[in-house]
C-alpha cells in the first residue's frame, strides 16, 4: 500500500484531530462532562476570554485564540448561569487557581484548546460537577 506524498488540509485536520483526541483520552484520569461556559483567564489576572468544552473533577478544558504555555500558573473566572447554579446562593463568576497541563496543537483554523488542572478548589464547581454528573 503507497502513503500519498502529499494530505489536503482537511486531511491533515482530520488526522491531527484524531491524534489528539486519541492522546487525551489514554491520559484522563477522571471522568469529562460537557461544560461550555465563558472564561476569563490570566497570568496574574483574566485578561484573555475563552470557553470551556469540558469539566472534570479536577480540572477543565478551554478553547481558545490565546493558550499559554504548559505549566503555567493562571487564574480562571467561570461565568456561569443562575440556572446552573442550583437553588443555593453562589456567585454567578467562580474564581479558581490552575496550571496549564497540556495544549493542543495551533492548526490553520482551528481554535486551540488547553487543559487545565484545578490547584485552588471551589466548592461551587465541585457542586455544578456532581450535580451534572448525576442527570
Amino acid at each position: 500500500m503507497a502513503i500519498r506524498k502529499y494530505l489536503t488540509k482537511v486531511q491533515l485536520i482530520s488526522y491531527h484531530k484524531r491524534i489528539i483526541v486519541y492522546t487525551m483520552a489514554n491520559r484522563r484520569q477522571s471522568a469529562r462532562i460537557p461544560f461550555r461556559k465563558r472564561v476569563e483567564y490570566g497570568l496574574s489576572a483574566p485578561t484573555f476570554v475563552g470557553y470551556t468544552f469540558n469539566l472534570s473533577e479536577d480540572g477543565i478544558g478551554v478553547k481558545a485564540h490565546r493558550v499559554l504555555p504548559p505549566r503555567s500558573k493562571i487564574l480562571i473566572q467561570i461565568h456561569m448561569n443562575s440556572d446552573n447554579l442550583g437553588e443555593s446562593i453562589m456567585n454567578e463568576i467562580i474564581g479558581l487557581e490552575g496550571t496549564v497541563a497540556w495544549v493542543s496543537s495551533v492548526l490553520p483554523g482551528i481554535l486551540p484548546t488547553m487543559g487545565i488542572k484545578f490547584s485552588s478548589r471551589n466548592d461551587d464547581i465541585k457542586n455544578v460537577f456532581r450535580r451534572r454528573m448525576n442527570q
